[in-house]
């Protein structure tokens, strides 16, 4: 069960083992979408992970 479903870049990569990299790289290639994966505020983003793990799952398979 996820805690929070909305975190910063930077937890999110600390919870998936995915690095910062990695995630902003699948942003820029449009494979996790604003909305959807991800939104933005403000300056910040952040990923809902609901979404992301549902995403990760997919890719996986």
């Amino acid at each position: 069960m996820i805690e929070r479903r909305w975190v910063t870049v930077e937890k999110a990569s600390a919870e998936t083992g995915l690095t910062r990299e990695a995630i902003w790289a699948y942003r820029k290639k449009g494979q996790i979408r604003l909305g959807e994966h991800f939104v933005k505020k403000g300056r910040r983003i952040f990923i809902d992970m609901n979404e992301f793990y549902r995403w990760l799952e997919g890719t996986e398979a």
